[in-house]
């Protein structure tokens, strides 16, 4: 990984050095795609499961029935009724297929995008709103990204979050899987060195339930993955390994461990209110020299270098902007000179990393 080369020469008065930032209030980022979930597009953007099972060893059959959309928002059922697979049923993307021989007690959802299209992605910021049900100690809901329908180095799984149901109600769990050491040997993730536990973390938190609306997104390139919730970054990877472009997944899994055979009966959904996918405007062959940074005339986008003199023209930040924040992102250097400084109530941000673009 490139290290993080920042140049302060002098005396730099500020409020705030920001150390993580997302597009709320970086203009470095422009939208790539989003969906509000107004309407279901499966003819261009997303893939229902059907008659699929992620993992043989537990009791659920994914159904496209189980996914839909209702007033603006996308639905994930997952329920106590019971199925059995058809067969032959070719796989749903990342989802394998079922198998006959199994009856399942419980049916759930699963829901991607298309791949390859252009809702594959490679590096950028992802992020969904999300709430999601409780109480069934076998529940697993998750946002991740999975390998597309393309060559690959490894699996390039991210899990952006997964939420189990025999942990309690504050607590998520974000992961990363480089490569699947137990499989077989000629899979393209395979590696016999590969130790996947140093990727797996739990994170608690004192005022949180994930019952209720929250955003969950990271930023990702080829060096680093920054885990967000509710905005505020809250783990940082880096060397990962993910580098391939890949889909995305919503589904609400299960463990066999924790589901009893015949269940009692129940059915409980998960939402997703929106989500949106930022990628980084890249300007990587541009050296900026000596200039004056102006919060409304700066090109935003990543550079080759940025050496600073000033700051000026920050415009008023008004009410519903609490603050303005300086966003600067280089692949070489930053490099800020005297003279340079920033008003009370601005952060400033400087990211140096190689450039990602795929």
């Amino acid at each position: 990984m490139k290290r993080l080369i920042i140049f302060i020469v002098g005396c730099l008065p500020m409020q705030n050095i920001a150390f993580a930032q997302i597009p709320l209030n970086d203009r470095n980022w422009q939208l790539k795609w989003e969906d509000d979930f107004s309407a279901f597009d499966t003819i261009n953007r997303w893939v229902r499961a059907h008659h699929c099972d992620h993992y043989n060893s537990q009791p659920r059959l994914y159904l496209k029935e189980n996914v839909w959309v209702a007033d603006s928002t996308l639905v994930i059922e997952i329920n106590s009724d019971e199925a059995d697979c058809l067969s032959p049923t070719p796989p749903t993307g990342a989802c394998s297929t079922c198998v006959p021989e199994i009856h399942y007690y419980y049916t759930s959802g699963w829901v991607e995008t298309k791949t390859p299209s252009k809702y594959d992605t490679q590096f950028g910021h992802i992020e969904a709103r999300v709430k999601m049900p409780y109480g069934k100690k076998f529940f697993h809901h998750a946002f991740w990204v999975h390998v597309g329908n393309v060559p690959h180095s490894n699996p390039a799984e991210i899990d952006i979050f997964e939420n189990l149901g025999w942990l309690p109600v504050n607590v998520i769990t974000t992961n990363v899987h480089p490569c699947y050491h137990n499989s077989d040997s000629t899979s393209p993730g395979y590696n016999p060195d590969c130790d996947e536990r140093y990727y797996y973390a739990v994170h608690e938190f004192s005022d949180f339930d994930y019952r209720d609306w929250h955003t969950y997104a990271i930023e990702w390139d080829a060096d680093r993955i920054i885990w967000y919730l509710d905005n505020n970054p809250i783990r940082t990877v880096i060397d990962h390994g993910i580098i391939d472009p890949t889909r995305i997944i919503f589904n609400v899994n299960m463990s066999g461990t924790y589901a009893p055979t015949i269940p009692p009966p129940f059915r409980d959904r998960m939402y997703v209110d929106y989500i949106k996918v930022h990628q980084l405007k890249y300007d990587c062959d541009t050296t900026v020299v000596n200039e004056i940074y102006d919060f409304n005339t700066y090109n935003y986008a990543v550079k080759k270098s940025i050496t600073l003199s000033g700051a000026t023209n920050f415009g008023t930040i008004n009410s519903s902007e609490k603050r303005r924040s300086i966003s600067l992102r280089a692949s070489d250097f930053i490099a800020l000179q005297p003279g340079f400084e920033v008003p009370l109530g601005v952060d400033i941000y400087m990211d140096v990393n190689p450039c990602s673009q795929p």
